[in-house]
């Protein structure tokens, strides 16, 4: 799946993100989730994987979000970065598994 500027401005990305892209050499979803990731825009990479996601993945995506919050608690974790970084990888695998 690709990202296009278009497709941002169409969602309501704000002109940040869109510039953001634009200066990318790549436009496959995975890659700029990943890149959002390295680059700690986990906000950014969020609100895009969302976009892309049918409706299954987003319960899935969730449930996961929600057993990982739980397990950080229980554990009591307070590193909500990897935890949001893990839910994202998720999501990224959900998309991967949909788009094959």
């Amino acid at each position: 799946m690709k990202v296009t500027l278009k497709f941002l401005k169409e969602r309501g990305a704000c002109d940040e993100g869109v510039d953001w892209l634009r200066k990318r050499k790549t436009r496959d979803l995975v890659e700029v989730l990943k890149l959002l990731i390295k680059q700690n825009r986990l906000g950014w990479a969020e609100w895009l994987i969302q976009k892309f996601f049918k409706f299954e993945e987003i319960q899935q995506y969730r449930e996961f979000e929600y057993e990982v919050n739980i397990a950080l608690k229980s554990a009591n974790c307070s590193t909500q970065r990897a935890a949001r970084a893990l839910v994202l990888l998720y999501g990224i695998d959900l998309i991967k598994r949909s788009d094959s």
